[in-house]
């Protein structure tokens, strides 16, 4: 999970360990991008993260553009958490990989409840971008 905002991480952290995930936090994008290179070098990348759109450094969206770049996405499933869905958002969520975009504050109990944390695929109901 990455997020700059320590109540965001909190809330989601108590959601996610709840819901049965093992859960690493990253305070902005760049953070995120090495505990990735980690992850992936030790051969246990990560099968989900939700990223924080707008952050300090390296946003989401960066984040995404640059975990493609270095080519270490994988399988891995990315989701986009937003304060508001900007013009061209759901566009640039298909173009980074990025397969699912959920407006906070949320319903946590309707969105990532129905995510299998042992079949290494987010199966949420995500709203899609562009969908």
């Amino acid at each position: 999970m990455v997020d700059d905002h320590p109540t965001n991480r909190r809330s989601l952290l108590h959601w996610l360990q709840t819901w049965g995930f093992q859960v690493d936090e990253a305070q902005n994008g760049i953070e995120a991008l090495q505990q990735c290179g980690k992850a992936v070098q030790a051969g246990k990348p990560y099968h989900l993260i939700i990223l924080d759109a707008h952050m300090p450094l390296l946003d989401g969206f960066g984040f995404a553009a640059a975990l493609k770049a270095q080519n270490q996405q994988g399988a891995t499933q990315l989701v986009m958490l937003s304060s508001g869905g900007g013009k061209g958002d759901s566009q640039r969520c298909r173009e980074l990989g990025i397969g699912g975009y959920l407006t906070k504050p949320g319903n946590a109990g309707g969105t990532a409840r129905n995510a299998d944390p042992h079949s290494g695929a987010a199966c949420c109901r995500f709203i899609q971008p562009g969908g």
